[in-house]
């Protein structure tokens, strides 16, 4: 898992947060720039929580079977 991967990774988790928390915001009623400002700011946020998680997860050894990142060991298939 190289920095290629880690980057494609970020910028999925940011660009489905940030789209699905602008929708959240504009349907709130919010002001377009606001409704904009603010789910960047949550989708930031909320991308480096996930990418420090599943570094921390991977450093464990522990496997994320919805994320898929690491592939799957002999022992845990029997």
């Amino acid at each position: 898992m190289g920095y290629q991967f880690w980057l494609k990774r970020c910028l999925l988790v940011f660009v489905c947060t940030s789209l699905f928390l602008f929708a959240v915001y504009w349907l709130k009623g919010y002001v377009l720039t606001e409704a904009i400002y603010s789910a960047l700011f949550w989708a930031v946020i909320s991308t480096a929580t996930f990418v420090a998680t599943r570094l921390y997860h991977l450093s464990k050894g522990r496997r994320c079977d919805v994320c898929n990142d690491m592939p799957a060991s002999r022992e845990q298939d029997k």
